[in-house]
């Protein structure tokens, strides 16, 4: 198996290792680079070796992984449930966002994610955030969660679908 650290090319004995390193060096450099984009190429066009590449590129995406840990937890602390959303539709919206933090590798709690989930839900599910504070904490399940939310949004439909009939019914009346 070949060095890693280049040879010195003073040694007159090392010159075939140095030429064999530089082939090996040169078949690197060009594995890397055919992977990339041309504007990912014009980022390490400088570099001489296959390492200055990877210490450069290092150097760029290391920022950029900083970056967006920091993006992926202002998208997901700003979210909140769309209107024409529902519940599991918010549940897994919030639950993907916690994801793409996790695989950030960055901690998140089973409580900052149903935080969230509740924090985040319009007020017509008040009576549910209220209940839940009240919950015994080894009850609080995201699981638990999502079932009480779900019951809460199929009574409110309920309600709405009744209202409807009943204001249509009144308007029928009126009309006759």
């Amino acid at each position: 198996m070949g060095t890693l650290i280049k040879p010195d090319p003073g040694n007159a004995a090392r010159a075939e290792e140095l030429k064999t390193w530089l082939k090996k060096d040169a078949a690197a450099m060009y594995i890397i680079t055919s992977a990339m984009e041309f504007s990912q190429v014009t980022l390490i066009q400088n570099c001489t070796s296959s390492k200055e590449i990877l210490q450069k590129l290092n150097s760029i995406y290391e920022q950029k992984t900083e970056l967006n840990k920091m993006l992926v937890h202002e998208k997901f602390y700003q979210y909140k449930m769309e209107s024409s959303d529902s519940i599991s539709q918010h549940i897994a919206k919030v639950e993907n966002l916690a994801q793409e933090i996790r695989d950030k590798e960055e901690p998140i709690s089973d409580s900052a994610i149903m935080t969230k989930i509740l924090g985040s839900i319009p007020l017509k599910y008040n009576g549910v955030r209220q209940a839940w504070l009240s919950l015994d904490e080894t009850k609080q399940t995201i699981a638990n969660l999502m079932a009480r939310l779900l019951d809460e949004e199929a009574r409110l439909d309920a309600n709405e679908t009744s209202e409807t009939a009943l204001s249509t019914v009144a308007e029928k009346k009126k009309n006759t």
